[in-house]
């Protein structure tokens, strides 16, 4: 975003926009399967036909919510929250998930381990001031136990994987540097 020049009462900004469109699939996608999603040209999309094969442990989903500072290498809960707000698609439901298995993946070994289960967690509700920040149920990927330093993402059966984090002692040492 660029602030330009000012307005009658406040600065003119420019900047980008970002679509999402979101697809409901008429079957779940299978692991390792090779798919090609057709896009009409009418759209003026920048790419009309894109192939990708999907696997759980490079295929990034938003629903995955990480700790993105990473989590401490010492005992203590570690977990990822699990939900999307799909706009006028409404909140995606993942109780057909429950019982799916989770993994933490080695980013640098392409290591993966099962380190839990996708469980309910919490109903769509409001939060802080009455406001309601998610717009969906919650889902839970519990990882405690697993204190291994290193990159990973989380990954769930049927769903996709996180963004990359890290497990290190370290994490809060950026977020929290304070220069003098």
């Amino acid at each position: 975003m660029a602030e330009l020049d000012w307005g009658s009462n406040d600065w003119i900004y420019d900047y980008s926009m970002e679509h999402t469109i979101y697809l409901k699939l008429p079957s779940p996608l299978v692991q390792g399967k090779t798919y090609t999603l057709e896009i009409n040209p009418n759209t003026n999309s920048d790419i009309t036909s894109e192939t990708f094969t999907y696997d759980i442990f490079n295929s990034q989903t938003e629903a995955i919510h990480v700790n993105l500072a990473g989590y401490m290498a010492m005992p203590g809960i570690k977990a990822a929250d699990v939900y999307i707000w799909l706009g006028n698609g409404g909140a995606r439901d993942y109780s057909d998930f429950e019982g799916n298995n989770v993994y933490i993946y080695d980013v640098n070994n392409q290591i993966s381990q099962q380190v839990g289960t996708l469980s309910f967690w919490k109903s769509n509700a409001s939060e802080a001031q009455g406001y309601n920040y998610t717009q969906s149920d919650v889902w839970n990927a519990d990882f405690t136990g697993f204190n291994t330093h290193g990159t990973y993402r989380l990954a769930i059966e049927g769903v996709g994987c996180s963004e990359d984090f890290i497990i290190s002692n370290q994490v809060y040492y950026n977020p929290f540097m304070v220069n003098t």
